[in-house]
């Protein structure tokens, strides 16, 4: 070795052995791959499944949604059907009176009453043979008189005409239909009309199973329309039983 210098080898400036081997130099340890790897692999993981589970769940609700909205565009809400109220029956404590011969039956309220009986036939028939129902207590004498006519009838005096027919057997009434006081003087000064002392004086003859049937309305007290209603609500409830 040349004056001056330093063996690297032997930096102490021993002098080795000739015959000693030299030691190997250990080469640097390859770096091993931490355990956080492995942990972002599953931290991605995660990540993605949640991302995915949320986008999931919006576009099951925006579908959700989508429906329902179309579902009510498509198909309007039923309307409410309303409730009738039922109205109390006015005659539910009204008497009735039954016809056997004719097979008819007629209401009327409590302080009327019902006299006379109607013909069986023509021999049994005679003019003003029929019921007259009545309130004896009421000095207008309303009063609905009913007469089954077998032999033809005469001029009806009357102030007006029961607008009505039968549906089923029962008296359906249509109208009321006055003559005004002019008219009706001049239907009794022609002879076509008996002049009648009631203000208020209504008649129709319908016919039914070949038997006409004559209806008369009356009562003097003119203008009272209540009494007149009155009289038409009792003869609306006439009706053949058979």
């Amino acid at each position: 070795m040349e004056p001056g210098k330093q063996d690297l080898t032997n930096p102490s400036g021993q002098n080795v052995p000739s015959g000693t081997p030299e030691q190997p130099v250990q080469a640097a340890e390859t770096a091993q791959p931490t355990a956080t790897e492995p942990t972002k692999s599953r931290l991605n993981k995660k990540l993605v499944t949640i991302v995915a589970g949320i986008i999931l769940l919006l576009i099951a609700g925006g579908a959700a949604a989508y429906f329902l909205v179309f579902k009510n565009q498509a198909t309007p809400s039923p309307t409410p059907t309303p409730t009738a109220e039922s109205t109390p029956d006015p005659t539910a404590d009204w008497k009735t009176y039954i016809d056997s011969i004719h097979n008819f039956s007629i209401k009327y309220p409590p302080n009327y009453l019902v006299s006379g009986t109607l013909a069986k036939n023509l021999a049994d028939w005679k003019a003003a043979k029929g019921i007259t129902i009545t309130d004896q207590n009421n000095p207008a004498s309303p009063q609905i008189f009913i007469e089954a006519v077998f032999d033809g009838y005469g001029p009806i005096f009357q102030t007006g005409d029961i607008n009505a027919k039968f549906e089923s057997g029962k008296l359906v009434i249509i109208s009321i239909d006055k003559k005004s006081a002019a008219d009706y003087q001049k239907m009794v000064d022609d002879g076509l009309i008996l002049d009648n002392k009631h203000d208020l004086y209504l008649s129709k003859i319908i016919e039914y199973n070949k038997i006409p049937f004559w209806f008369q309305v009356s009562h003097s007290d003119h203008g009272n329309e209540k009494l007149e209603q009155e009289l038409i609500q009792i003869l609306s409830t006439f009706e053949f039983t058979k």
